[in-house]
């Protein structure tokens, strides 16, 4: 006999909540959704009613592999960022909310209004395609070293209508080959301690390696990227890095060493050093 589909998503809530799926009963209702392609309001008017044995099967199993940790965003393939819908796959960091206050840092900059700007590390694309999104008039090129990567961000642009020019490379080495010169360079670039990444949340483990892991004491991209961007940078172009909680001060001294001026920390929502800001 059908089950209705309240009683399924209750089912599929207690065995996540078991495998310690911290928000079991939201992520049960997002993979039943999924697996019927419904929006919120169709689910809301259709919980009693009988769900297809082979749709609860196909549930049922999606529940077990949330179950081993695998991300809920890998299985549905979708991530929201700045309100925006994202393709995401195992070769692509999946876009935090976090980062989000480096996008919104990079929009409050004082930026001609044609300006060139380079994300460097693109991964699915999420800050270049939104600062497209907000700023059709700027010129945006996403670099990645990763083809993978390239692709998934390729696709969210045509998703979401946007022109950005992807470049494939290590950091910027792509910007100076082609002599271009950002009005502002902004990057998430991995910045996890090699030896913090097995304690990092099971969820974690299943994201891209190259897109975590940032040397010894999680600087290491940094100690590139900062003096490549200001050999890169237009006069007065700006930077704007996303850091770990406890890497601002760090970061704002390697941009200080390396010549940037009116260096400043940005806090996130939990009030954790997330952003630091430069001009050349």
């Amino acid at each position: 006999m059908d089950k209705r589909v309240s009683v399924i998503i209750e089912e599929g809530a207690n065995l996540l909540e078991k495998a310690g799926v911290v928000n079991g009963r939201s992520e049960a209702t997002l993979l039943l959704r999924y697996i019927k392609k419904w929006q919120l309001h169709q689910l809301l008017m259709n919980m009693q009613e009988a769900m297809p044995q082979e749709e609860t099967e196909e549930f049922l199993k999606l529940v077990q592999v949330r179950k081993t940790g695998y991300p809920l965003q890998y299985i549905t393939g979708i991530q929201e960022f700045m309100g925006l819908a994202f393709e995401v796959n195992p070769h692509v960091l999946i876009p935090r909310y976090d980062t989000e206050v480096l996008v919104e840092a990079a929009l409050k900059k004082n930026l001609p209004p044609k300006a060139r700007v380079v994300d460097v590390g693109t991964g699915s694309g999420a800050i270049a395609i939104s600062l497209a999104k907000f700023k059709p008039q700027w010129e945006i090129y996403a670099v990645d070293i990763s083809g993978e990567a390239l692709e998934i961000a390729k696709k969210n642009s045509r998703k979401h209508d946007v022109r950005v020019i992807f470049l494939q490379g290590d950091l910027l080495e792509p910007i100076k080959n082609a002599r271009i010169k950002p009005d502002l360079i902004i990057s998430n670039p991995p910045y996890i301690p090699s030896g913090e990444i097995a304690d990092l949340m099971r969820e974690v483990q299943f994201e891209p390696y190259l897109a975590l892991e940032g040397g010894k004491d999680g600087l290491d991209v940094y100690r590139r990227l900062i003096p490549q961007a200001y050999s890169c940078l237009d006069r007065q172009g700006c930077l704007a890095l996303e850091t770990g909680y406890a890497q601002g001060k760090a970061v704002r001294e390697l941009c200080k060493s390396e010549g940037f001026q009116q260096v400043e920390i940005i806090k996130d929502y939990q009030n954790h050093d997330r952003v630091v800001t430069g001009v050349k």
